[in-house]
């Protein structure tokens, strides 16, 4: 049940335009889903034209599989059972097969091994799942396209940011102004490396290389091997940032 959760969940976020949406659907899902999982009402309850939902709803094999699994081979003390549409009740031993026949599962008797159907139930619901997942993902990649540059949208997180003056005029407090674009010239961004010492490795060229080449020779190699301090990730980059917009800055290094 919390693996078709999950993929529903992944699936009506790849069909939504926004989380909103998502939540909504989400919501009528888990009702539809719910109502028609055979608890109440029962399978035989449910009208015709919407009965065959209930062989699309997770908690319907869900609810079958845990009733069959726990009423099956046990017998249920202190039962009341009416008579009728009379008021004459009477309370015994009832087996747990006879409860089932009151909740109407199995929805359909295909098999005489209840068990069966309980495995059925459980490998339809990991069914169910790679079936929503694998929707999930072919939407995804195509809500992406079809909803590009709206899935989302730049919001106002902060109240507290400014970029006019105060007018000092005495009047209440002007909502921020956010810029169209930023724009940068000749930016340079460096970054710090964490080195970790590495075992040397011992080989024929390390030992007798200095005494071949000479001792200049090795001393230069030394000098260009050695390890860097810092990473340059931005070299004099100019730039301009539009608002909502957003921006990746790519390089072959």
């Amino acid at each position: 049940m919390e693996f078709c959760g999950l993929a529903l969940g992944r699936l009506f976020c790849a069909i939504s335009r926004t989380q909103v949406v998502a939540k909504s659907i989400v919501s009528i899902a888990t009702l539809i889903f719910s109502t028609l999982s055979c608890f109440m009402p029962k399978f035989q309850q449910i009208p015709p034209i919407f009965r065959w939902l209930s062989w699309l709803s997770p908690p319907a094999y869900g609810f079958e599989a845990l009733a069959i699994n726990e009423y099956v081979g046990r017998e249920l003390d202190g039962i009341t059972l009416s008579n009728g549409d009379s008021l004459d009740t009477s309370s015994k031993t009832v087996p747990g097969e006879s409860w089932l026949n009151t909740l109407q599962i199995p929805r359909v008797l295909w098999t005489d091994n209840l068990t069966t159907i309980k495995f059925f139930d459980l490998s339809m619901l990991l069914v169910l799942a790679f079936v929503f997942d694998l929707l999930g993902m072919i939407l995804m990649e195509r809500s992406r396209r079809i909803l590009f540059s709206q899935l989302r949208r730049a919001q106002r997180t902060s109240t507290s940011l400014s970029f006019l003056p105060d007018t000092g005029t005495g009047d209440a407090a002007e909502p921020p102004k956010w810029p169209s674009s930023l724009t940068v010239t000749d930016l340079c961004y460096l970054v710090p490396l964490k080195t970790q010492a590495r075992p040397k490795s011992c080989s024929v060229s390390s030992i007798f290389g200095p005494l071949l080449l000479g001792e200049k020779k090795g001393n230069d190699k030394l000098a260009t091997t050695k390890e860097q301090s810092e990473l340059q990730l931005l070299d004099k980059v100019s730039a301009t940032f539009r608002a909502g917009r957003a921006t990746a800055l790519m390089g072959t290094r």
